[in-house]
């Protein structure tokens, strides 16, 4: 793998040194020593772990770089830059070149490198805890790798690994919704491409998630084998590192089972590994170990635990796991009897787990508050918690979702076994040619075999295309009438769109009418009649006769007269600006999501980062009315219930995507219908912004509008 990563180095640069010939009239021979020198910084700055050495290493990097630009050094300059940035936190900024790489990915044509910054993205997203955008990011990733795969006789290690990879996240964010069926199918994808790569140490991991995700789904038998397999395996393949969650897991299955000196044993065993009490994972042993002294009915013990656990989450300021905590506290309250304190604080509790979506804790709370009512003899309350405490454990222990699971290890399984079968056909057919004159027998035996599985194969195919056709046969009528009602529901939704889009348009021409309208009457009206009187007013003063105070006390109201003209002046002007000039076009774009959301059907998403200034408001008025034209095609066309647009701002640019998950078009079939999408690249082009858009039918449509800050504030 290593000799033909090197290779593919090897031959980018030979192509950017043509490129560079090409493009220049001399003939002189060139000097890569700068380049080299870029790329030896580079690869010092990968390889350490202190931010401030490799900062310095980028920084020389770029200056050997700049000496003797490349493409090729560019994308791994960039991906070095990328890792710092992610490591020190700046996610903006690692989306931001993340996006710059593939952006010159696509220019050189390299699929692999494109893939790999989308799957970075992603990565960024989902340690934010974006998970929709993480996951749109790794089917995009997955999509790419696709197409390479496609295309290619071999694959690579690197792809194989990115696959895997991208299947076992999308798993994990399933795994984070309760999605337990979907979970375990992309778990086992993986596992599949990482069992393929031998790589031992993410097949170990995604087996403990595996196993992590029977448990929640109630299956403790399967969830105990696949982490007693994990810590079987672990000493030789991880030899440095201590299974701390693996034991962790088992003490927590036997806590289940209510065999709690040997939860005990194990927790006490995790304990050991990690005592380092101000991390998170070291609070949550505590947790479990406290709810292990509850259920020994040693209620004192089971309190100094919880109240320990409690402090380090609150100190990290960990309020998802100070909730759950207090939770348990409560819980135990009810078995120390004290239901006051009990319900106190599982009243207390309830909406916030419900909010993190705690389905374990929130299970536990209704059944605590149902005994809670019990006791108290209001048997309508009661019956109401035990109402939800019966249908939460029905949603996530099904037998359903079960049997899916189990499905998917016997496939997974199934599937490595005819890989072993496979390779001992290997064996066998070279052993064979070997001792070709007595195994003559064997070969006949083999061929009458192979006969008759294909007679079967035949009988079985003959039997499936007769029940094939009567099947057809049966429902034809019944497809007939579907299309003919999927057609009218076309026809409504088609309608019901093009009123929601007149509506938006008409909502927001509406309050700039409105605003103008109240400026106009303020100015042409009310100032106008206040000069009036102000002209009366000072025909007075001539005549007025009296002491000096009556005359200063005339002047002073006279100059409250003034600042009442200019003062209805001033906000006849505000008015007249509209949102777009008194709120920047963050407020308008927000109000137009207000708006949009309101009506119910679609919702859409906008996010802000960094600092928007530095945008003159005529080039922030085209670029709204870009953003509405947007969201109004995707509305009509995209099929979409969610758009989602981002602003990301930093020093020099500012970056807008609009995105919707839809049905996408083929940008290649539209001739010349695509007058309205040429119209908006000119209204971008006509401002200095980069407009670029992607689309594919089933996937979506992304359109990015990158402006320069400096070359608009000139």
């Amino acid at each position: 793998m290593i000799k033909a990563k090197s290779l593919f180095i090897i031959i980018l640069f030979i192509w950017g040194g043509l490129a560079s010939a090409k493009s220049s009239n001399n003939t002189y021979s060139h000097d890569n020593s700068d380049q080299n020198q870029a790329l030896k910084f580079i690869e010092l700055a990968n390889s350490i772990k202190n931010n401030e050495k490799i900062a310095s290493f980028i920084d020389s990097a770029e200056y050997y770089y700049r000496k003797d630009p490349i493409d090729t050094v560019l994308i791994k300059l960039l991906g070095s830059k990328y890792r710092y940035y992610k490591r020190i936190k700046d996610y903006t900024k690692a989306v931001t070149l993340c996006r710059e790489n593939i952006a010159l990915s696509k220019f050189i044509g390299d699929k692999e490198v494109e893939a790999d910054f989308t799957l970075n993205i992603a990565k960024v997203y989902f340690r934010t805890k974006n998970r929709d955008s993480s996951a749109f990011y790794f089917n995009r990733a997955l999509d790419l790798y696709s197409d390479i795969v496609a295309n290619s006789s071999t694959v690579s290690y690197n792809i194989d690994h990115n696959i895997g990879y991208s299947h076992y996240y999308i798993g994990k964010i399933f795994y984070i919704e309760n999605k337990y069926d979907q979970a375990i199918k992309e778990f086992y994808i993986g596992l599949r491409y990482y069992d393929k790569i031998d790589f031992k140490y993410g097949c170990l991991k995604i087996l403990n998630n595996i196993g992590n995700t029977y448990y929640l789904n109630g299956d403790l038998d399967n969830a105990y084998i696949e982490y007693t397999k994990v810590l079987n395996q672990w000493d030789d393949i991880v030899p440095n590192k201590k299974p701390y969650t693996i034991i962790l897991n088992i003490g927590s299955i036997y806590l289940t089972w209510q065999e709690y000196d040997s939860a005990l044993t194990y927790y006490k065993r995790a304990y050991n590994i990690r005592k380092d009490e101000v991390s998170g994972r070291g609070a949550r042993l505590l947790v479990n170990i406290g709810i292990t002294y509850k259920r020994k009915k040693m209620y004192d013990s089971s309190l100094v635990y919880f109240n320990r656990a409690y402090k380090i989450f609150e100190k990290n300021n960990n309020i998802e796991s100070m909730v759950q905590t207090k939770a348990n506290i409560g819980l135990g309250y009810i078995e120390m009897g004290q239901y006051s304190k009990a319900e106190k604080e599982l009243k207390y509790v309830l909406p916030k787990i419900i909010e993190f979506n705690q389905v374990k804790s929130i299970q536990e709370t209704y059944m605590g508050l149902y005994y809670i009512y019990d006791k108290k003899k209001d048997y309508r309350t009661a019956l109401e918690y035990y109402r939800l405490y019966t249908e939460i454990k029905d949603s996530i222990h099904s037998i359903d979702i079960t049997n899916r699971i189990n499905l998917y290890k016997q496939q997974f399984e199934t599937e490595k076994k005819d890989r072993d079968i496979s390779d001992l056909k290997q064996l066998s057919a070279i052993q064979k040619l070997e001792n070709e004159k007595q195994d003559e027998v064997a070969k006949k035996q083999h061929l009458i075999l192979v006969l008759l599985g294909v007679l079967a194969i035949a009988l079985i195919a003959i039997l499936l295309g007769l029940r094939r056709f009567y099947r057809i046969k049966r429902v034809t009528d019944l497809e007939k009438h579907k299309k003919k009602d999927e057609e009218n529901k076309r026809k409504v939704l088609d309608l019901v769109k093009k009123q929601e889009v007149d509506s938006i348009n008409s909502y927001m021409e509406g309050q700039e009418k409105e605003r103008g309208r109240i400026a106009s009457e303020l100015h042409d009206r009310l100032g106008s009649l206040l000069s009036t009187v102000k002209l009366h007013f000072s025909s007075f003063e001539a005549d007025m006769e009296g002491s000096k105070e009556s005359k200063e006390g005339f002047s002073f109201a006279l100059d409250l007269l003034d600042n009442s003209v200019q003062e209805v002046r001033t906000i006849s002007h505000n008015l007249s600006k509209g949102i777009l000039t008194n709120f920047g076009l963050s407020g308008a774009i927000e109000n137009l999501r207000d708006a949009i959301n309101t009506a119910g059907r679609i919702q859409v998403k906008y996010i802000n980062i960094g600092d928007s200034s530095g945008i003159s408001p005529e080039v922030e008025i085209e670029v709204f009315r870009i953003i509405q034209e947007l969201i109004t095609n995707a509305i009509k066309h995209s099929q979409s219930d969610k758009i989602f647009i981002q602003q990301i701002n930093d020093s020099n640019t500012m970056n807008i995507t609009v995105e919707d998950q839809g049905v996408g078009f083929d940008i290649t079939k539209l001739k010349g219908k695509g007058i309205g999408l040429d119209n908006l690249r000119y209204r971008a082009e006509n401002i200095g912004a980069i407009y670029h858009y992607e689309t594919a039918i089933g996937q979506g449509t992304s359109v990015s509008i990158e402006i320069n800050k400096k070359y608009q504030s000139k």
